[in-house]
């Protein structure tokens, strides 16, 4: 009933079909939650541990692996197109490619890169530089016509993306 009453008091209106509920804890409390359940004007607002807001993935312990994980799949993705492509475009308008359908995903809410491990972010790392060295590094067709990558040994790991 109070709830409602602030909400009405402050003239907000809440779309109970949007409104989630979540519980946020430290990841190593296991104590049960006191809250159960939330009702406003009669619509029992849905529970969840993980919810989607602004394009980034919120987990009850603010660990940021669900974001983590579907940045990733998002990042193979949009590397696996452009592979499929790379030989069809110029050096300039590949660049662009990468710089808008994978750099712009990792760049987005950079911050929560400081939950993932290093591990995890040398696997994407590599992932890229091996799309980029094998479009400006590529060896000699085999015999299927297939292409390959010459792999170069790089002291300090990186590629700059300059047209």
């Amino acid at each position: 009933m109070m709830r409602e009453f602030w909400c009405e008091t402050n003239s907000l209106q809440v779309n109970c079909n949007k409104t989630k509920l979540m519980e946020f804890k430290k990841s190593h409390d296991r104590t049960p939650s006191k809250l159960t359940s939330l009702t406003i004007n009669g619509h029992v607002i849905e529970k969840v541990v993980c919810f989607k807001y602004l394009g980034v993935y919120f987990d009850s312990c603010m660990s940021f692996w669900p974001h983590i994980k579907h940045l990733d799949n998002k990042v193979i993705s949009s590397i696996a197109q452009i592979s499929f492509m790379k030989r069809l475009v110029p050096p300039n308008i590949f660049i662009q490619l990468v710089k808008s359908l994978v750099i712009s995903h990792l760049d987005y809410w950079i911050t929560v890169w400081g939950c993932a491990t290093e591990a995890e972010l040398n696997r994407i790392q590599k992932k890229i530089d091996r799309l980029i060295l094998c479009y400006f590094f590529p060896a000699p067709s085999s015999r299927h016509g297939e292409r390959t990558c010459v792999f170069l040994l790089l002291t300090d790991n990186s590629v700059l993306l300059t047209p």
